[in-house]
């Protein structure tokens, strides 16, 4: 490694990442600077919610950084972190010694790992589809644990290749204005289904989408009528690409054919208790991305109470587009509950639309 590697900073934590191009199929110690914000949603929330003596895993370690900042920012915690490659785990133990933590560190592949350990905490953000790491993770969660899912192959869940979303997560995508949305119900109804092989239900904490991938945050309950339960929140969803109504309904105001997607999660996607716990936690914490952390929590504490699905004004409106608190007050005077949404700045979560 020596003078290849260069030493990055981020929350607590000080590493030495493998120089050269950031691309994670290639590099040894994979480090990308842009997923600090779901690494700092990821430890914000996990400290909120997390419990003494929590055996937490980081399934694809790469360069340690997620793991070990458990380790270094949230009290109580049993960590380990795998990854696969020899290479990666050379690194991870470096930057283990580097900053005194202690961490169990593997060589393993995830999913056997996963098949063959319990754990209370398990973070998937794997170089590709989450999928295939479903029934490992929810065989392994403990009752009330927590399952942490990055999904980054957004062209699968967003509707340009919707065969792919298909194979993988077992419902059709869409490409829609809310598409951001519905591939993030995509990936939780699969995540039930997955669960409810093991007799596990599901309940949504949060959707985080940012930038380029989705950060579904689910808590896990054992049981055959917790599976039950989950699955009754699965099912097909409904496009009119004439005048642009959607949701669960087979109908819209213009009586034209409707395009079907899905099925996918039709119940919440957003924990008000959860939401709240982690604004609680960066009044006492700094983080690198601070601010925008406390507007996207601030937003969804708003889409709590939301309806599914959103409506963008800049495809709405030709000209003209007013401002989002003005198009909110419009639709609550019609008696249309509307918020804002933190999936697109131009965006308000409303059952339906009217101008």
């Amino acid at each position: 490694m020596g003078e290849s590697s260069t030493e990055i900073s981020e929350g607590r934590v000080k590493i030495l990442v493998q120089g050269g191009e950031h691309k994670p199929e290639k590099t040894v110690g994979f480090y990308n600077p842009r997923m600090e914000f779901n690494r700092d949603f990821t430890v914000a929330t996990l400290a909120a919610v997390r419990r003494k003596g929590w055996k937490a895993l980081d399934a694809f370690g790469a360069s340690g950084i997620r793991g070990i900042r458990f380790c270094k920012e949230i009290e109580g915690l049993e960590v380990t972190i795998n990854d696969l490659s020899q290479g990666a785990i050379s690194m991870i133990k470096k930057n283990v010694k580097r900053n005194k933590v202690v961490a169990e560190i593997l060589n393993r592949d995830a999913a056997a790992l996963m098949n063959e350990r319990k754990f209370d905490f398990i973070d998937l953000d794997p170089f590709g589809s989450p999928a295939p790491f479903f029934e490992p993770a929810f065989r392994s969660i403990r009752n009330k644990g927590i399952v942490g899912i990055t999904a980054t192959d957004m062209t699968a869940l967003c509707g340009i290749y919707p065969k792919v979303a298909k194979r993988n997560y077992g419902g059709t995508s869409l490409r829609t204005e809310y598409c951001h949305e519905t591939g993030a119900r995509l990936v939780i109804a699969a995540s039930a289904r997955a669960a409810a092989r093991f007799e596990k239900g599901i309940q949504v904490l949060s959707v985080l989408n940012a930038d380029h991938y989705l950060r579904i945050t689910l808590r896990v309950t054992e049981g055959a009528e917790c599976a039950n339960k989950s699955l009754e929140n699965i099912e097909p969803a409904y496009h009119c690409f004439d005048c642009g109504e959607h949701g669960f309904k087979k109908k819209c105001k213009c009586k034209k054919k409707l395009s079907e997607f899905g099925p996918i999660w039709s119940g919440s996607i957003f924990d008000e208790k959860f939401i709240r716990s982690g604004l609680k936690i960066l009044e006492t914490q700094d983080f690198g991305t601070q601010k925008r952390l406390i507007k996207t929590l601030e937003l969804m504490k708003e889409e709590v109470r939301g309806s599914a699905f959103y409506y963008d004004l800049h495809k709405r409106y030709k000209g003209n587009v007013p401002r989002i608190a003005e198009a909110i007050e419009k639709l609550n005077e019609k008696g249309i509950k509307a918020t804002r949404t933190h999936f697109s700045p131009t965006a308000i979560r409303s059952e339906k639309f009217s101008k």
